[in-house]
């Protein structure tokens, strides 16, 4: 009895690690310069090799003794945690001191209509109203474009050709890392 209300608390803190995790790999992807297939397919890679020699503790993970169900939850685990390892490390053990200050020239602009969530009573919800993403396009000055989510104020200030500031800092691993200020240059 005791041995399984340990086995359920540690896998509810897992779970909660590999959801934060997952979360860690979204959100660095984004503002690290390297396309995201090379970290995940090296993750993925070796997650291959080491998922056969882990085989009973995906067992003991997923409570199955079935190979066809551990195998896949074992790359799926162990492909986000790597990968979210390489980006956090890149992205937190970069060197702020040497950063480069760069401009990106607004490209485009666009807005993605969204719908908020209404509850209608317990367990219940439906579509709300509607409200409006809006999101700018930037040209790095590697010719790289960016998409980046802004608010109404810049939206609608902003303009086709604008510059905007970045700045670009080395990472631990050696990609480099996006990181923007909120100036907005007015020259064309």
């Amino acid at each position: 009895m005791r041995r399984n209300v340990v086995r359920k608390i540690l896998l509810i803190l897992l779970a909660f690690l590999w959801l934060c995790m997952a979360g860690t790999l979204v959100a660095l992807a984004g503002v690290t310069h390297i396309k995201w297939w090379i970290p995940v397919g090296v993750s993925l890679v070796a997650a291959g090799v080491a998922v056969w020699p882990l085989r009973g503790v995906w067992a003991w993970v997923t409570g199955f003794n079935k190979l066809w169900i551990n195998i896949p939850a074992g790359i799926l685990i162990i492909t986000v945690a790597l990968s979210s390892l390489f980006y956090g490390i890149n992205y937190f053990g970069s060197d702020t001191e040497a950063a480069i200050d760069k401009t990106a020239v607004v490209a485009g602009k666009y807005s993605e209509e969204r719908y908020r969530t209404r509850r209608l009573a317990r367990g219940r919800t439906t579509r709300g109203e509607k409200y409006y993403a809006y999101f700018l396009q930037l040209r790095m000055e590697d010719g790289t474009i960016f998409n980046r989510q802004v608010g109404t104020g810049a939206y609608i200030s902003a303009r086709v050709g604008d510059k905007m500031s970045y700045e670009v800092e080395r990472g631990a691993l050696g990609f480099d890392v996006v990181k923007f200020t909120n100036s907005r240059d007015k020259d064309r």
